[in-house]
């Protein structure tokens, strides 16, 4: 988002375009943003793709050149999440939240590093299905998708609590 939850808060975005987690450069300055504003709260979305299911017949189609690709692309993530961790812990133990979501059936939810993060710090968790949140395709139909989304703010999952499809709509 662009903007916070209150007419004053403070909104900073660390995106594709930079600082780029994945390196040490990237790590530090998001590391100094938040010890700078201490009760920040932070929320991660990493790339999900690379822990897709789907890759795995990528690779079986398109052969080597993908399975590189791929083990490149992975790499980065696993970079990301790391720092992303030393973030989290800083962040919470500077009296803010964290919160994190990848899609419900992301494989990334079984990597080491996540159980790790989840054990670093007191996570809740909840599903979220796209569409009651008025998430929409490219052709405007409800998309039913859903999230895992994991935060140490009691607040946000009491909110997030029940938010799964009705299915009397469609999809």
């Amino acid at each position: 988002g662009i903007h916070g939850g209150h007419a004053d808060s403070l909104v900073k975005r660390f995106t594709a375009a930079g600082p780029d987690l994945a390196t040490r450069a990237g790590l530090e300055a998001v590391l100094d943003f938040a010890k700078a504003h201490p009760g920040a709260d932070l929320w991660g979305a990493l790339p999900c793709t690379t822990m897709c299911a789907w890759q795995r017949i990528n690779v079986v189609r398109l052969g080597e050149n993908s399975q590189r690709e791929l083990e490149r692309r992975h790499g980065r993530l696993c970079r990301m999440l790391k720092h992303f961790i030393i973030v989290a812990v800083v962040v919470y133990n500077n009296g803010g939240s964290v919160s994190f979501e990848w899609p419900k059936s992301s494989l990334g939810w079984k990597l080491r590093l996540v159980a790790l993060m989840l054990k670093r710090l007191p996570f809740g968790s909840d599903i979220v299905d796209g569409c009651t949140l008025a998430t929409v395709s490219a052709r405007g139909d409800s998309v039913l998708k859903g999230w895992r989304i994991i935060s140490t703010c009691k607040l946000l999952l009491d909110r997030l609590a029940g938010l799964r499809c009705t299915r009397d709509h469609s999809h």
